[in-house]
């Protein structure tokens, strides 16, 4: 579970919370340390006013309300953290999404899988392919500076900086 933990907290930073307010990130891992982590299940049954209690403070000291809880996990449900099933006399019945189950996160997930750059620099075929390429749209003197600048700063880096 400390693997999976690991995975779960940098999804959650890296693409969750930004879409979250952060009294609904703060509501999201409440919820989420009492089921997954808690119980190693993703339902918890809790009412509303438990929640309250055992959440959070407001920001002058007074507890949560009722309604703000209700505010809050509602946003959750729309954003799809979490599900909100039946409700009986031990509390509302929720079923808390792991981050890599909630739809913004696969975007942005598969976003960066996508997008992920290739290091020219560490890479000596792409380096070589960098210094290939066909710059005759260039005039020679642009040309010449950019193949100069290049081999320089490539031997730098080969040098490990020796000569700065």
């Amino acid at each position: 579970m400390k693997k999976d933990l690991s995975k779960i907290i940098e999804q959650f930073v890296d693409f969750l919370m930004p879409e979250l307010t952060p009294y609904e990130a703060a509501m999201y891992m409440f919820l989420l340390r009492n089921s997954h982590i808690k119980n190693n299940s993703p339902e918890i049954r809790i009412g509303k006013r438990t929640i309250a209690d055992k959440w959070s403070q407001g920001s002058r000291g007074e507890k949560t309300n009722y309604a703000h809880v209700t505010k809050l996990v509602t946003g959750l449900e729309e954003k799809g953290c979490v599900k909100i099933g039946d409700v009986n006399r031990e509390g509302t019945l929720y079923i808390i999404s792991l981050p890599e189950e909630i739809p913004i996160v696969q975007e942005k997930v598969s976003m960066t899988q996508d997008n992920e750059e290739e290091d020219y620099f560490t890479d000596p075929n792409r380096r070589k392919e960098v210094l290939s390429l066909n710059f005759q749209v260039l005039p020679g003197a642009l040309m010449n500076s950019i193949t100069s600048l290049s081999v320089y700063i490539l031997n730098l880096r080969n040098s490990n900086f020796a000569a700065l």
